[in-house]
């Protein structure tokens, strides 16, 4: 059946578009292509550290290595020189983070390759880097094949949600180039190529999740931004929820543009800061329209009003619901915020469900959590 599909895709009375409406038969098509030695089997050794960083190079040529810059996270630089991180690292072993990227499409993870790599190129794990700040980590080549698809896909993912924000145009072209491994005439694609394909799943998945307004794996925890920005853990939730709610309309948002944003807020120009030290946001107005500017957007959350529930809220057309907690509604001695928003109108779900985002990734530990306000904010233009 797979071989069947593959013909199919290269007629043209129904090509790539038929097999967009399958992610399986499109899935089975790159496997059938690839062979068995097609997919790059890059592993990590097992450390833990929370101070691992690998910066992606590109060279002219297509050559991609990885620099150890010892912060952490897998990322890269646009042409403008801003970051986006590949893959969302959320807690653990950042190097296993690394090598699930590098073999997640079918390679094997053995413990032992990447340290025996990195001691090849006369490297060792010290103060926080394998190789020394600034150490360059050359790749063999079905590593670099794996890790440059995924570079080609963030990029794609970025500049077609900038330019018409949508990802349309990502599944499309994914598509096609599952169709070239079978269009009679066609030069193969490259190894570099077959595993973009393989992100084609993944396009379509995140993209029917988010149109849906159910994607939330793309959405940051509060200590992530505390530890970008120099923050306390337990700081910034209030902070992180009005950046989530512009995560939820443009999952591009990088860490790069959060920790602008709220170094910007907290930046006091020899006065008060919209942003205090201790999380506080004096100014909420500001802060929104501070973060909206950083992240290119034409419209900021504005608060309306407070409600008693998320439904009266969501009733006077609030766009998101920002929702504040305490511990005890006689004597609170903690608070905590919460985001609330709704399912996106799509044509299989008609009617609006709503979801909430706890910006704190464990969870709270108090006995009891009261909420006692719900600000309806609205997006408004700049």
């Amino acid at each position: 059946h797979t071989e069947m599909a593959g013909r199919i895709s290269a007629d043209n009375r129904y090509g790539s578009r038929y097999l967009m409406a399958d992610r399986d038969v499109l899935v089975d098509l790159v496997m059938l292509g690839a062979g068995e030695d097609s997919f790059a089997r890059y592993v990590a050794a097992r450390y833990d550290s929370s101070d691992d960083y690998w910066l992606i190079l590109e060279g002219a040529d297509g050559t991609v290595s990885l620099m150890d810059d010892g912060r952490g996270g897998l990322y890269y630089q646009g042409s403008g020189g801003e970051e986006h991180e590949i893959g969302r690292y959320r807690d653990g072993d950042r190097l296993e983070h690394l090598s699930e990227l590098l073999s997640g499409l079918g390679g094997s993870v053995d413990a032992a390759q990447l340290g025996e790599l990195i001691a090849a190129q006369g490297g060792s794990y010290r103060d926080g880097y394998f190789l020394g700040k600034g150490g360059v980590l050359q790749l063999d080549t079905r590593s670099q094949d794996m890790l440059g698809a995924r570079l080609d896909y963030s990029r794609m993912f970025v500049a077609d949600w900038r330019t018409t924000g949508n990802m349309d145009r990502t599944v499309s072209e994914l598509a096609g180039l599952i169709g070239r491994n079978y269009s009679y005439g066609n030069s193969a694609p490259s190894e570099r190529e077959t595993n973009l394909a393989f992100m084609y799943r993944e396009a379509t998945e995140f993209y029917r999740d988010f149109l849906d307004g159910r994607a939330q794996d793309h959405l940051f925890y509060q200590h992530q931004v505390e530890d970008s920005t120099g923050f306390a853990r337990n700081t910034l939730c209030a902070a992180t929820i009005a950046i989530n709610a512009h995560q939820l309309v443009d999952p591009t948002i990088s860490m790069w543009q959060i920790a602008n944003a709220v170094n910007r807020a907290s930046a006091t120009d020899g006065g008060r800061p919209v942003l205090a030290a201790n999380g506080y946001v004096s100014d909420l107005h500001a802060y929104t329209r501070i973060i909206a500017q950083e992240f290119g957007s034409d419209a900021y959350l504005r608060a309306m009003r407070d409600f008693g529930s998320a439904s009266e809220a969501w009733q006077a057309g609030a766009d998101a619901v920002f929702v504040k907690h305490v511990n005890d509604l006689v004597n609170p001695t903690r608070e905590h915020h919460t985001l609330t928003y709704r399912y996106r109108e799509d044509d299989r779900f008609r009617s609006h469900g709503y979801n909430q985002f706890d910006p704190y990734a464990t969870g709270l530990s108090w006995e009891q959590q009261i909420a006692v306000r719900y600000r309806s904010m609205a997006f408004t233009d700049l």
